[in-house]
């Protein structure tokens, strides 16, 4: 009784070592968009914060590659680290970097083109619509830069490092929240470049982590020369990469087809209501970021401990990650239900939208206990391999529930019940998650021995 105490609690401290900075990253992430927010809000008006909220899931959308690949690799590399495969390791360094520049161009140049089409046909208007377009537009353009920026995240994360995309990333936070203000009002010989002073403060802040975390791995000898690591196994390394990172993407897809449906219930209140939805889905992403940081924790242990052969170990590693990961977020969601009004007067100086945005808030991030159960059991079947079947569930979890919840509820209850569509599409997948996890075990544990 007492090793497996201390065995939960060695897992528990190791779990939070590595996750922390994560936390820290992912808030200064998510304050940097505040930020961002906050400007546009204050310094360009409502309309401006409509459009930037509109565009937050295609942006989200496109990002969700990155996310798998940063995700496909944090595995990998765990699993070669736990192996301890040296050359290996190196090789998906090389290859993840060049295929994540490859794919943010793509992608970015595919969204700068179907923007209009996408924000027309989701019930987008006028001066919306325009300034929606012409932001989406911009933030395409600098794509391949995040994507490679993600990428550089996920190989860190591989090797155990989470310390110095921290520093990178206050950095980044630092030089972002002085920039962006100048650019969008100007100061000057500089000039008043609106929302794409956005645009631009925000490519300056993903420079400067990219440049950083790019030139640790290189003094580091982290990465094998172009000549060899772009041979026939080149092939193999992507086959892996793609077959665990893109059904992370396809749940993403999914995800931000369903969150952008979701916005066309909320576009049909007016604008004031897409800038306080906007509101209160940064809000609640605050309250889920614990719960991601433990997720990628619990993924690269279990993949090192699955690289070394010691599978045994895997059960106690989602248990004890479960249980911090809804310890954290718990504290977060009664933090923000109980600060619901003063957030939204921080997001908006308008008081009818911030009135609104304080009412979405509460039943938004409530959502986030549920999610830290869904991502605590799929990040450790995706470790182990399995990580079709978990995707399948969410997905069809959000076809069926996301969007169809949140027009009934909206038509029976009205606007402050839509957010709890997330709540029972997180907590049904939850639920099932589980039920596969405890399912297939048995299976696994027995091939192992």
């Amino acid at each position: 009784m007492c090793n497996a105490m201390d065995s939960n609690s060695q897992i528990a401290l190791a779990l939070l070592r590595f996750s922390w900075p994560l936390v820290l990253i992912n808030i200064l992430r998510a304050m940097s968009v505040t930020v961002h927010a906050i400007i546009i809000g204050r310094l360009l008006g409502a309309s401006s914060a409509a459009a930037a909220a509109a565009c937050s899931p295609l942006i989200s959308l496109i990002l969700s590659f990155a996310t798998g690949l940063g995700l496909g690799a944090t595995v990998l590399i765990g699993r070669s680290l736990g192996a301890k495969r040296d050359k290996d390791l190196r090789r998906l360094n090389t290859v993840v970097s060049v295929a994540s520049f490859l794919f943010g161009l793509a992608l970015g140049l595919t969204g700068a083109l179907l923007s209009p089409v996408v924000f027309s046909n989701f019930g987008f208007s006028g001066q919306v619509l325009d300034l929606a377009v012409e932001y989406s537009r911009s933030m395409m353009f600098a794509m391949p830069v995040q994507f490679v920026l993600m990428a550089q995240i996920g190989l860190r994360r591989g090797v155990g490092d989470t310390l110095c995309p921290l520093g990178a990333y206050f950095v980044s936070f630092i030089s972002s929240i002085i920039l962006t203000p100048v650019l969008v009002q100007g100061f000057g010989p500089i000039p008043a470049l609106g929302l794409h002073g956005v645009v631009v403060g925000n490519l300056a802040g993903s420079l400067i982590p990219l440049a950083w975390l790019g030139s640790v791995t290189y003094r580091r000898g982290q990465y094998l020369p172009l000549r060899e690591a772009l041979d026939k196994n080149c092939l193999v390394v992507l086959r892996e990469l793609t077959g665990i990172g893109l059904p992370i993407v396809s749940f993403f897809v999914l995800l931000s087809l369903g969150e952008l449906l979701l916005i066309s219930l909320f576009a049909a209140y007016g604008a004031n209501t897409v800038a306080a939805w906007g509101v209160a889905s940064q809000v609640a992403a605050y309250a889920q970021y614990p719960a991601l940081a433990m997720a990628t924790a619990t993924s690269w242990m279990a993949a090192r401990v699955l690289g070394a052969g010691e599978l045994f170990k895997i059960p106690s590693i989602i248990r004890t990650s479960l249980l911090t990961s809804l310890l954290l977020t718990a504290s977060l969601v009664l933090l923000t239900c109980i600060y619901a009004s003063e957030l939204s007067q921080l997001f908006l100086a308008d008081s009818a939208a911030a009135s609104i945005a304080a009412d979405l808030i509460p039943g938004s991030v409530v959502a986030a206990l549920c999610f830290c159960i869904s991502s605590t059991f799929s990040s450790g079947l995706r470790a182990l391999g399995k990580n079709l079947t978990p995707t399948i569930i969410s997905g069809l979890c959000v076809v069926f529930f996301l969007y169809p919840i949140g027009f009934i509820f909206s038509s029976i209850f009205g606007l402050n019940a839509l957010p709890l569509s997330y709540s029972i599409t997180y907590g049904v997948t939850a639920i099932m998650q589980v039920i596969y996890f405890r399912r297939i075990w048995p299976t696994l544990a027995e091939t192992a021995y």
